[in-house]
């Protein structure tokens, strides 16, 4: 017993005289790796998307409104990640390679949204239109949550990121419309 009272009590004692330091999250490296893990999703999302038609419809439709919902929580982790302190300014390097990963994720989301707008037809014949309005208006919430977050990180590269947010905003915006009729 004596024995495990004193190396809890070295623990504490190491704890306590240790300084805390927190770790950056909000690191251009971690934030390169998330858009393009949403982006991956997005890509393969759209392959699914593409694909369907009225035969395909009944087994695979379906699941598509989960496969938007996974890009939302996969994007809210993102927004955990760019949003956990401290934060420290990318150096305009890091920020020009954040925006260029970001204009592929624009680029491929876009897509997407595209094939989706084609395909809402098919959709709206099962009645399965509701579930993606819903996983798109999620979307948007993270994707605005994380532009606010990620804009203040790369300030050399502001004009950009907005224009690319701003883009895909529109896209997310008319797609929403389009499923929400």
């Amino acid at each position: 017993m004596k024995f495990s009272l004193i190396a809890l009590l070295a623990c504490a004692v190491t704890a306590i005289a240790s300084p805390m330091q927190l770790v950056s999250r909000a690191d251009a490296s971690r934030i390169i790796v998330d858009i393009q893990l949403i982006t991956t999703k997005s890509s393969d999302l759209n392959k699914k998307v593409a694909d369907l038609n009225i035969l395909t419809f009944v087994l695979f439709g379906f699941s598509i409104a989960s496969g938007l919902q996974d890009i939302g929580q996969t994007g809210a982790i993102a927004v955990n990640d760019v949003t956990t302190p401290p934060f420290d300014i990318f150096s305009a390097p890091d920020a020009r390679d954040v925006v260029a990963v970001l204009k592929t994720f624009v680029i491929v989301h876009q897509q997407l949204l595209s094939t989706l707008i084609g395909k809402h037809g098919l959709f709206a014949q099962f009645g399965a239109t509701r579930p993606i309005a819903k996983a798109l208006r999620e979307i948007e919430e993270v994707v605005d949550s994380f532009a606010e977050a990620l804009i203040n990180l790369i300030p050399t590269e502001y004009d950009e990121a907005m224009f690319q947010m701003h883009s895909l905003d529109i896209s997310l915006w008319n797609t929403v419309s389009v499923y929400s009729d």
